[in-house]
């Protein structure tokens, strides 16, 4: 009986290593990035910071805000080794807990290319 327990426990802890490195994507480039949605009364800022370690890396982002699903602004900004895109919008449709900012994040660098896309809630 202790050896199966054993069995099984060891098996069980086998399958939660695997389905751990499932959800990390794979990336070809070393980069960081910092998504953030804040609101304050009828006024939402968004941003999203890339920092890439390849300083010649070309950096794209695009950021959509939507309001109860409503999509009420699209930006896009590059940079190359790093980019920043910091914006505000002021509209009746904005309230504390209905936004969502849609991003996606495009490196180009000497190791490849690689496509992040996520959200973050306000």
């Amino acid at each position: 009986m202790k050896k199966r327990i054993t069995a099984l426990t060891l098996l069980l802890a086998m399958c939660m290593t695997l389905c751990a490195h499932a959800v990390q994507p794979r990336t070809w480039n070393d980069f960081d990035y910092i998504p953030s949605l804040s609101v304050s009364r009828n006024t939402a800022t968004c941003k999203v910071e890339v920092n890439a370690m390849d300083s010649s890396a070309k950096i794209t982002i695009t950021a959509t805000l939507y309001a109860d699903g409503s999509s009420l602004a699209t930006w896009m900004t590059s940079g190359t080794g790093s980019a920043k895109l910091d914006k505000s919008l002021t509209k009746d449709a904005i309230s504390k807990g209905n936004c969502e900012l849609e991003y996606t994040v495009v490196v180009r660098g000497s190791a490849g290319y690689d496509t992040v896309t996520d959200s973050v809630f306000g």
